[in-house]
């Protein structure tokens, strides 16, 4: 850490690029007093405000823009300033500003024992570089403090104007005066922290449920009400807490009828898981005889269904024996329908062979024929539909023809009736020609008329232009008129001017009336001939369209093809017929050959001859003879010969051949049952012993059962009532529970309460010395004492009068001549002696600063800025006097630079600058020798 620096004075300024200084301009200090002198705006004030803002990153008026120099090329503005202490410690601090506010701050130091003097980089940054200065130049707790470090900055930099009006205030009777002390002390800073500390307010919440929030301030009536809350709240407690005991001695009593009761509680429940075993027991003997009586039913039940089961085969049995005793006449039965069938099957065969037997070879050759025919009839069919393809596309063809032409006939229609619509002029030009001819014409006839409506238009718009020229020239035009070349006076002018006007006006009402006249006529134009849905665009479309197909079909002709087809289409039909007939005619003598051959097979032969035909009439015979033999063997000699006779008989057949099958399986299941029977009766009367033998639990176990309901009563009273106990026992312990929540809470905001006591009292004190007649009045008395007494030493160094002074706790000043015990008000002294209080007041501020709270002279330097703004020329003398005399003396401060527009001044100056501004280049400052 760098040690303080104390006593410290300027030894260099340099600018560069800020305000009116665009060059870079250095001034050179030493100890003494420097005059810097110039006319007014000549740039002196400018390097005040540099050392200023070397020393604090802060501009005294305007923005970082404005304070770099007007129309510079440079993007930045640059200060530095060099100090030295009384150990000749020196720093450097680089303030440099970019156009875009960016700081590149830098705070160097060079040690008095750096016999290389090199100076070491401390601190960069606008921040860093003001931290680091309060630092090197301020004790630890003042440091920090920006608003202290200004007031010494003040004090040691007096702006203009600022010396006499303190000398004004210093002789008035305002009680702001006071300020001079109190602000740089701090001491109004006790009435604002006594006046906050009035107004702040701190709030209790969640005390308890009693006192749920509390806002206190900082005064007496605070601490009354707090000091009476915490009176309540301790009552409360107190009640709380005698309820909160009752309530445990309530909670102990409930506990130990709990504790008897789960004890009686847990006899009977030993008690049921006795009966219960016993009543296992029980129930397992108690099963055992339902399994006996269950088992015994399912006996029961079976010997029943054998029983009926019994019967119902020896039903069943003597139904079958009835059934197989009719299977001889059965076969009988069906053996004659059998012979007799194929009798009269075989006899219609013969017949029919003998019938066609003789026609045998021409029906064979007939058949040969056959494939050719069925060739014809397809061919036949092929043409016929080819025909009717034909037939149905002349047809479709015929009807489009017709609808072409009824559409046509209407936009012919439509187009006529538009055409009679139009204006009857163009529509009679147009008689005699056809309609196509029509609208193309008159479509020629409206492009023409618009035409020449349009170049009508141009015309008079033309013409409009040419008069409102005429009218311009004739307005302009002086002596001669420059249409007729006669003398032109007011008279003729307006004369022409009136005719003029009038032709444009005419022009004007011709040109709209012609304008709608176009429109109105491009409109029919447009509906007539550009939209889609003009009735004349319809009809032109569609005629151009579908003329083609108009000129290519000859209606007349498609129908004489039609009618070709048609014809060719009956006949076609007719021939098809007869070779229909043909081919049924050769299936049905197929059909009779299959047969034959079918027969044939039947009687192993396959080719019919008359050897054959005697060999089935021999076979017709012999089934005529079987059948009738059966017929006789029959019991019933009138039966129906039939297949469905046939069919029937050969079932029932099958039946009794079924029958006597299942009468065997009958027999042997019948011997089954009975076995099975018999058991069962011995199996039945065993159950019923057991069963007796039981029938004493039942008994047994409805008395245990009866005694479990009784205990599991007595048990569920008793659960009951430990249940309420346990509700009784829990709904105290929440309540004990709460009470100890809310002991808690009370205890809690009484704790608060005393806290809040504690600090109301703390901050009561703390407002009380804050208060103006305390510390801050005590501060003012001893910084008063301290500047009464410098004050004095410095005026005693002056060849004044008055060489003491007497200052008052209001800061009103009385100057008193210590030879002659003579004193007067400071507003009754001349106007030197005034200025020179200022002075001496100034000096011994800093004094005051430096024994009250720096603990070390800071600064060892004073610049006053125009110190002789609204000073008189005598004022202005007696100050020159002044600061010779301090000079002369080496009192005051050792470093005094005077900045002045004021040529008297010089007079009191060790080194005199000379500042001056040349237009368009900026101020410069040179050293003045003498």
């Amino acid at each position: 850490m760098e040690p303080k620096l104390s006593g410290l004075i300027l030894s260099s300024v340099t600018l560069e690029n800020f305000r009116n200084y665009s060059e870079r301009t250095t001034l050179n200090f030493g100890k003494g007093i420097t005059v810097l002198v110039g006319e007014n705006g000549a740039g002196k004030s400018s390097i005040v405000e540099a050392i200023h803002f070397a020393l604090t990153g802060e501009l005294l008026r305007g923005t970082i823009e404005q304070a770099r120099t007007k129309d510079s090329k440079k993007k930045y503005f640059e200060v530095e300033l060099e100090l030295k202490d009384r150990d000749n410690t020196v720093i450097k601090i680089l303030r440099r500003r970019k156009e875009t506010g960016e700081a590149e701050d830098e705070l160097r130091i060079c040690y008095c024992r750096d016999e290389e003097k090199r100076f070491k980089l401390i601190a960069r940054g606008a921040n860093g570089v003001n931290e680091k200065i309060r630092e090197l130049l301020l004790s630890d707790e003042n440091s920090k403090e920006k608003d202290f470090f200004k007031s010494i900055i003040r004090l040691s930099i007096i702006g203009q104007g600022e010396l006499i009006n303190r000398a004004n205030a210093l002789q008035s009777n305002s009680a702001s005066k006071l300020d001079f002390i109190d602000i740089p002390l701090g001491l109004s800073s006790f009435e604002k922290a006594n006046k906050k500390l009035g107004e702040f307010s701190i709030r209790l919440e969640n005390i308890s449920d009693l006192i749920s929030s509390f806002t206190y301030k900082v005064n007496d009536n605070s601490l009354s009400n707090l000091c009476g809350s915490k009176k309540l709240l301790g009552k409360k407690l107190s009640e709380l807490k005698n309820d909160y005991e009752k309530k445990k001695v309530e909670l102990e009593s409930l506990e130990k009828e709990r504790a008897i009761v789960e004890r009686e509680l847990k006899m009977m429940e030993e008690k049921e898981k006795e009966l219960n075993a016993t009543m296992e027991n029980l129930l397992s003997k108690s099963k055992e005889l339902e399994q006996a009586r269950s088992k015994r039913d399912e006996k029961e039940a079976r010997f029943k269904l054998l029983k009926n089961k019994l019967e119902e085969n020896e039903a069943r049995l003597k139904e079958l024996e009835e059934k197989t005793s009719k299977k001889d006449d059965i076969i009988n039965k069906v053996q004659a329908i059998r012979y007799l069938l194929l009798y009269n099957e075989a006899k219609n065969c013969l017949e029919y062979i003998k019938e066609i037997y003789n026609n045998y070879k021409d029906y064979s050759a007939s058949l040969n024929d056959l494939k050719s025919v069925q060739e014809n009839i397809k061919q036949l069919e092929r043409e016929e539909k080819e025909l009717e393809r034909n037939r149905a596309m002349l047809v479709s063809k015929r009807e489009q023809i017709e609808k072409i032409k009824a559409d046509l006939e209407k936009y012919e229609n439509e187009a006529k009736k538009y055409l009679n619509m139009l204006d009857s002029n163009e529509a009679d030009t147009l008689k005699g020609k056809d309609l196509e001819t029509k609208i193309v014409e008159l479509k020629d006839q409206f492009k023409a008329k618009i035409e020449d409506l349009q170049r009508k238009i141009s015309f008079i718009e033309s013409s409009l232009k040419t008069f409102k020229e005429y009218i311009n020239e004739i307005k302009r035009a002086e002596g001669r008129c420059p249409l007729c070349g006669r003398e032109l006076n007011e008279e003729h002018k307006v004369e022409l001017i009136h005719k003029f006007e009038e032709a444009i006006n005419n022009n004007i009402n011709e040109k709209k009336r012609l304008e709608n006249e176009l429109k109105d006529l491009k409109s029919t134009y447009e509906k007539a001939y550009e939209s889609k849905n003009s009735p004349l665009m319809k009809y032109l479309s569609f005629l151009q369209h579908e003329a083609d197909v108009l000129k290519e079909e000859d209606i007349e002709k498609i129908n004489s093809e039609i009618e070709e087809i048609e014809r060719k289409i009956s006949e076609n039909e007719s021939t098809l017929e007869i070779m229909k007939k043909i081919e049924n005619a050769y299936r049905n003598s197929e059909s009779c050959k299959r047969n034959l051959i079918s027969i044939g097979k039947m009687l192993e032969f396959e080719q019919i001859s008359a050897e054959n035909i005697e060999l089935l009439e021999k076979i017709v015979k012999e089934y005529e003879k079987l059948g009738e033999e059966y017929l006789s063997k029959t019991n019933d000699g009138n039966i129906e010969i039939s297949i469905e006779a046939y069919n029937k008989y050969k079932k029932i057949l099958q039946e009794i051949s079924n029958s006597e099958s299942l009468l065997d399986s009958k027999k042997k299941d019948m011997e089954n049952i009975k076995n099975e029977f018999n058991s069962l009766k011995l199996e039945i009367e065993e159950l019923d012993k057991k069963i007796e033998s039981l029938r004493s639990v039942e008994e047994e176990l409805k008395k245990v059962r009866s005694e479990i309901d009784a205990v599991e009563k007595d048990i569920q009273n008793k659960q009951r009532e430990n249940g309420e106990l346990v509700i009784s026992i829990d709904t105290l312990k929440k309540e004990l529970a709460e009470y100890e929540e809310k002991i808690k809470s009370y205890e809690s905001g009484l704790r608060q309460i005393d806290d809040a006591i504690y600090k109301l009292n703390v901050l009561l004190k703390v407002r009380e010395l804050y208060d103006k007649e305390n510390i801050p009045k005590w501060l003012r008395n001893e910084a008063i004492a301290i500047l009464s007494n410098e004050m004095s030493n410095t005026l005693s160094k002056l060849d004044l009068t008055y060489t003491e002074v007497d200052i008052d706790e209001n800061l009103n000043i009385e100057l008193i001549d210590k030879n002659s015990a003579r004193s007067v008000l400071l507003s009754q002294a001349s106007g030197g002696e005034s200025v020179a209080v200022a002075i001496a007041f100034v000096l011994a501020m800093q004094k005051v600063i430096q024994k009250m709270i720096a603990g070390e002279e800071v600064f060892d330097f004073l610049i006053l800025d125009e110190p002789t703004t609204h000073l008189d020329d005598e004022r202005v003398r007696d100050l020159v006097e002044v600061f010779r005399t301090l000079g002369e003396r080496g009192e005051g401060v050792p470093q005094l630079i005077i900045v002045t527009h004021d040529e008297q001044l010089k007079e009191a100056g060790d080194a005199i600058y000379e500042v001056k501004k040349i237009p368009g280049k900026g101020s410069f400052v040179s050293e003045v020798l003498e």
